[in-house]
């Protein structure tokens, strides 16, 4: 081979003298807070921490190594085996060497590497080609290609096997599950971490959804569930800690310089993203918590209807986290949730109602109730009155990010209540709301940017302006890319948007400006580029601050509608309308269930389905549409 340029028994006295200081140090850094993170806030819980330990590993990755001959080397250096350093230990191995199959060996002759059969080679954990762009650019830019905290022996014909099969879940040996990987339980919490790592390190390069078979809605990003799971259910091994304390060492040659905070830690993913309680190597996290979530607070009602009302409030903060908010209707338990907005249903006709909420952490403490905040239903004949809608989205250069939102009714809209929610990726999950503020004059627009964009064209006519820190995700949701939809909301219900919600990574405004067509007078919470907007090239300003849409002289008239029973306890809603007509049934957050053509009069759509709650239906003819809610008892 022609990278083989070392002194190999050079390098064999610094693995011994290794294996001596990794058996001392082995023993440190599983009692004890490494002093990488001095300085680090590590009781914070989400994407704070998240944000802080990214920020760290990047900062402190300070010598990036070429992908040949360093990575090699780097391998050699870490993935010794502790009980015998003339061997190396292969991801993915199982077996010692003893049946006739070497692809399934766990350990092999350290100095026999390279690309043929028997010899191991480099394992991308994140393959290359799953990441979004590729790992390997080419060129000079090798910085994740050549992380080495991403590459582990391999045997050559195992590494082959995998290929770049996401990864799924399984048990027992490595092995292929129908067209995923399973890595093997040994070697499942070493994946779980380093794919963590790849997030923390590469942000949306290397999503783990990109990677990994699994669930991300109980997450605040794109993390997982499977690999949540590997990282608790597979400790950390020694040869994991061996790897980290050479590579924040940059006295080694072949070091980096930074850390992978999962193997330090396993705990630090379940503070982010939940899930199963995963080790605290440090143990500090484990602590008796008699400390109560603070009182929820700011209890607000909005969307009231004959039979439902949303409540919405300001988190409870706690000592460790808080887990569940309990509602309560007139002193009487109602319901639990998650998250700091209820909808409340089943309820009777203009009667008002006492709510109240109380927080709850792990430990089951439990706070006092709020103080009391009165709801009133109506008498079940209101309807959403939708008064303003996206009019242009600008996915321009850097940060020249921009969001217009139009009034083109006859009076003007009062923002209160309408807040702007992004979906990373089109995965399905809305960020943190950003609410808007002021009024819309009849036929005015507002317009909405990132507060690092540098085109003065976006600065002199910005109306709102979204810090762009750490503490706003750098701008959320003004940070989006072209494969981020924007929802605008009302009253937390979803009324506009742009891209589609959950669709994916599908790149639908990439490097253009969308400008709404002038004919379009109403929202649509089903996004149709052909039909409702124009396209026009990056950069493109130059309308904007100035509606171009047509102003709505008078309401359209639905009046030959009519939906019915609403609340509803059937398996059916019933339609009657004099012309052909196309409905639509969403949920809260703009999530399609249903569609149907109703053709020339009475029908019944079937919404056995549907779980009790409230939804939107949208009623759509050849030229208007019109939305009305719905609730399913």
């Amino acid at each position: 081979m022609n990278n083989k340029n070392i002194n190999f028994n050079t390098t064999k006295m610094r693995r011994k003298l290794l294996i001596v200081l990794f058996s001392f140090t082995l023993t440190l850094s599983s009692l004890a807070q490494q002093n990488y993170y001095d300085g680090l806030d590590l009781f914070l819980t989400g994407l704070d921490l998240k944000n802080i330990l990214s920020d760290k590993i990047i900062d402190t990755h300070t010598n990036l190594l070429d992908y040949s001959p360093d990575t090699w080397n780097a391998s050699r250096s870490t993935d010794f085996n502790p009980i015998n350093s003339s061997e190396i230990l292969l991801i993915y191995g199982y077996e010692n060497g003893i049946d006739e199959d070497i692809t399934n060996d766990r350990e092999r002759e350290i100095d026999n590497y390279g690309g043929g059969v028997g010899q191991w080679n480099r394992e991308h954990t994140f393959p290359r080609s799953l990441a979004n762009p590729d790992l390997d650019q080419g060129g000079t830019n090798q910085t994740a290609n050549s992380d080495a905290h991403n590459l582990r022996p391999s045997d050559v014909q195992r590494n082959g096997l995998r290929g770049n099969k996401l990864f799924t879940d399984g048990s027992g040996n490595s092995s292929t599950v129908g067209s995923y990987w399973y890595p093997g339980d040994e070697w499942r919490g070493d994946v779980a971490r380093i794919i963590m790592y790849m997030y923390l390190r590469y942000g949306s390069q290397c999503l783990p959804t990109y990677v990994g078979i699994g669930d991300s809605s109980n997450t605040p990003d794109d993390m997982i569930d499977l690999f949540l799971e590997w990282n608790a259910e597979d400790p950390v091994s020694d040869v994991e800690i061996q790897r980290n304390d050479f590579h924040e060492n940059t006295s080694n040659y072949e070091a980096q310089g930074n850390r992978n905070p999962f193997i330090d830690n396993p705990r630090l993913a379940t503070r982010i993203w939940g899930g199963p309680i995963a080790e605290d190597r440090w143990d500090i996290y484990e602590v008796n918590d008699n400390e109560a979530p603070s009182i929820p607070s700011n209890i607000s009602i909005s969307n009231e209807t004959g039979t439902s009302f949303v409540v919405n409030w300001t988190a409870s903060t706690d000592n460790i986290s808080v887990t569940e908010y309990d509602i309560y209707l007139d002193n009487s338990y109602y319901d639990s949730t998650t998250v700091t907005s209820f909808t409340v249903t089943e309820l009777e006709n203009s009667t008002t109602y006492s709510v109240s909420i109380l927080a709850k952490d792990a430990a089951n403490n439990s706070s006092e109730l709020s103080s009391p905040t009165e709801a009133s239903t109506t008498d079940g004949n209101s309807n959403t009155t939708i008064e303003i809608l996206i009019s242009e989205y600008v996915e321009g250069s850097s940060n020249n990010k921009a969001i217009e939102i139009a009034n083109v009714k006859t009076s003007p809209v009062n923002l209160n209540g309408y807040n702007l929610r992004r979906d990373s990726n089109g995965n399905g999950v809305w960020s943190e709301k950003f609410d808007l503020t002021g009024t819309i004059d009849v036929g005015d627009v507002v317009v909405i940017i990132n507060a690092n964009a540098n085109a003065q064209l976006l600065i002199d006519q910005a109306d709102i302006v979204v810090a762009n820190n750490q503490s706003t995700n750098y701008g959320e949701p003004l940070n989006f890319n072209g494969n981020d939809p924007v929802g605008l909301f009302k009253d937390d219900i979803l009324i506009d948007i742009v891209g589609v919600f959950g669709g994916g990574s599908s790149n639908f405004a990439k490097d253009v400006t969308l400008r709404r067509k002038a004919e379009v007078i109403e929202p649509n919470i089903n996004f149709d580029l052909d039909i409702e907007w124009e396209v026009f090239p990056k950069d493109t300003f130059d309308d904007l601050g100035g509606t171009h849409l047509t102003l709505s002289t008078e309401k359209y008239i639905w009046d030959k509608l009519s939906i019915y029973p609403n609340p509803t306890t059937s398996d059916y809603l019933y339609i009657n309308y004099p012309e052909t007509i196309k409905t639509e049934i969403f949920n809260v957050l703009g999530k399609k269930l249903t569609e149907n053509i109703v053709r020339n009069g009475y029908h019944k759509i079937d919404i056995s389905k549907l779980k009790k709650g409230f939804y939107l239906i949208k009623i759509s003819d050849n030229l208007n549409s019109t939305v009305r809610k719905f609730i399913k008892n």
